[in-house]
């Protein structure tokens, strides 16, 4: 296996050198590829892991000639940032080139150090600060090495490196080209999804039992954690325009995602995927000012019929938790809250979550499950009270970043994942880590070009 996955890092290798952002989408498109598993060695890795390294490698020789230069200015202050084509050097989604081949510039960064400035900085330093700490506090040390480095280090090094290209590029081209990538994966693993609906096949036990899909995932509920942000991006991008032969032909590609993937979380039962993108679909229509008065009242009909429908019981049980699944996910948190009571400052470190909750495990018929599966607690117990603080800042600092049309569509695709996460776990899984920076990216995106351009006007 070793040697396969060898071989495909090869062909991306050789990809990437020629096209830098085809190797960036096609990376994009590949994020479940961490289901596919090797050992370097006594080290367990994935696909995903290779290609990532591949990527940053390939990456860093391509920029090699400005490095020092990107590295010194981004802790400088940014009114003294010069144009980097007076070095003759200039930046292309090809590689480094001197500035005589092209006739344009572009600076090393237009405002690249602004994002180590305020709340952001101290998010981030906070994070990685807890992050590493929670190595120590794990009891399950090699583990958490592999967590911090999959779902840590390498995700945020692929942020810096698309920070630094939306600023080198057209950043519209970029985050279409980023969406796009999402989208072909989500189209793939929504048909993955329906034909195993369809046909039975390949159904792990015992999600056969009830026919809930799980696609190329492990089980039901990373399709919906998956592909639920990619609906939004979808959604988004064809909600705004009149029906009509043009707009099918047009956005052809994006209804494909949207339908297929709403498809597939039926499908797949994610009964809380459901509920987010019903959630976040409302929340874009009340944002808009054009959707608003339409949004209210849809969404008021949409209530009245619930109320009087035949379906309004079992709608009010899963809403409030009273089946099931709720009383699962009630179970874990009150034993949870329980554990936090005694390791409420530093958690119990990565990964040392099932080891740490067996004291305090009452409800021996639920399993104890990775993850207590609630955002908040799952942070406080992999990362501890700081890592909370952390996460504050940062959404602080993503609610309050001015936005265009598509930085906004990855922040609703941030906020699907929130609202998800409210009852399950959905970041602390190899491709939702990259996925959640890559939205961060394209979130802050804007705030950086804007404040660039207003800086070159002055």
């Amino acid at each position: 296996m070793l040697v396969v996955f060898l071989l495909i890092s090869t062909v991306f290798a050789i990809l990437t050198w020629s096209d830098l952002h085809k190797g960036l989408f096609l990376l994009t498109a590949l994020l479940p590829s961490y289901l596919l598993r090797t050992h370097i060695g006594s080290v367990p890795t994935t696909l995903l892991e290779l290609l990532i390294l591949t990527f940053i490698i390939i990456w860093f020789i391509k920029r090699l000639p400005i490095a020092p230069q990107l590295i010194s200015e981004i802790f400088t202050d940014p009114s003294k940032t010069r144009d980097l084509s007076s070095d003759g050097v200039l930046l292309t989604h090809r590689g480094t080139v001197t500035y005589n081949e092209s006739v344009a510039s572009f600076p090393i960064r237009r405002n690249f150090s602004e994002f180590w400035r305020g709340p952001f900085i101290t998010a981030i330093s906070f994070l990685f600060l807890t992050a590493t700490i929670s190595i120590a506090v794990s009891p399950q040390i090699v583990a958490a090495v592999g967590i911090w480095k999959a779902y840590f280090i390498e995700p945020f090094l692929l942020f810096l490196i698309i920070s630094f290209e939306f600023q080198q590029t057209d950043r519209l081209t970029l985050s279409q080209g980023l969406f796009k990538a999402l989208g072909v994966s989500a189209i793939a693993v929504s048909s993955v999804a329906i034909i195993q609906w369809i046909t039975g096949a390949g159904l792990p036990i015992p999600w056969d039992i009830e026919r809930r899909v799980t696609s190329v995932f492990d089980y039901p509920n990373a399709v919906g954690l998956f592909l639920g942000p990619i609906f939004i991006i979808g959604f988004q991008q064809v909600i705004t325009e009149k029906i009509t032969i043009l707009f099918l032909k047009k956005n052809l590609f994006w209804i494909s995602v949207c339908v297929l993937s709403f498809i597939a979380i039926v499908f797949a039962q994610s009964e809380a995927a459901i509920v987010a993108v019903v959630a976040t679909v409302v929340l874009q229509g009340l944002f808009y000012k054009s959707s608003r008065k339409k949004t209210l009242v849809l969404s008021f009909l949409a209530t009245v019929f619930i109320c009087v429908s035949p379906w309004r019981g079992v709608v009010v049980q899963k809403l409030t938790l009273q089946d099931y699944s709720g009383g699962v996910r009630i179970s874990q948190w009150t034993e949870t809250v329980e554990l936090l009571k005694d390791h409420w400052l530093l958690g119990v470190g990565l990964s040392g979550y099932q080891t740490a909750l067996i004291p305090y495990h009452q409800a021996t018929h639920f399993e104890i499950f990775q993850y207590p599966h609630n955002i908040l607690l799952n942070i406080w117990v992999e990362l501890g009270l700081l890592g909370i603080v952390a996460f504050l800042l940062l959404a602080y600092h993503l609610l309050t970043t001015p936005r265009d049309p598509f930085s906004t569509i990855a922040f609703f695709a941030l906020v699907e994942m929130t609202i998800h996460g409210l009852v399950d776990v959905p970041y602390f899984k190899n491709d939702l880590a990259v996925l959640t920076w890559i939205l961060i990216a394209i979130t802050l995106s804007y705030v950086c070009s804007t404040s660039s351009q207003q800086k070159r006007s002055v």
